[in-house]
């Protein structure tokens, strides 16, 4: 799929890996307690991804539609292809902030 090309190893993804390089440590704490700030990265993730997404989609000559359309038939494949775990892992934490945490 064009879009996970554009997702995965264009320089979106590189922003998205350069975003937990650089706030890592804030999750690296002594206590179980969850702190605003968490929060507060997590909507930053999610609204990187979200550009990253859109941007990926528009170089693909896609929309959200394609994208849907795309998930919902490999759903049963979702753990078998790289590709699609690795769009996983950075999909899943930008809409579950568990995940994130």
């Amino acid at each position: 799929q064009t879009f996970l090309r554009h997702l995965l190893y264009g320089t979106g993804r590189q922003e998205l890996d350069a975003f937990v390089q650089s706030n890592w440590h804030v999750f690296n704490v002594k206590f179980q307690e969850h702190r605003h700030e968490w929060y507060l990265l997590h909507l930053d993730y999610a609204a990187l991804f979200e550009r990253v997404a859109e941007e990926a989609l528009a170089a693909a000559g896609q929309n959200i539609e394609h994208l849907a359309a795309f998930l919902a038939h490999q759903a049963p494949y979702m753990e078998q292809e790289a590709e699609l775990k690795d769009f996983l892992a950075v999909l899943v934490p930008a809409e579950d902030y568990l995940c994130f945490v």
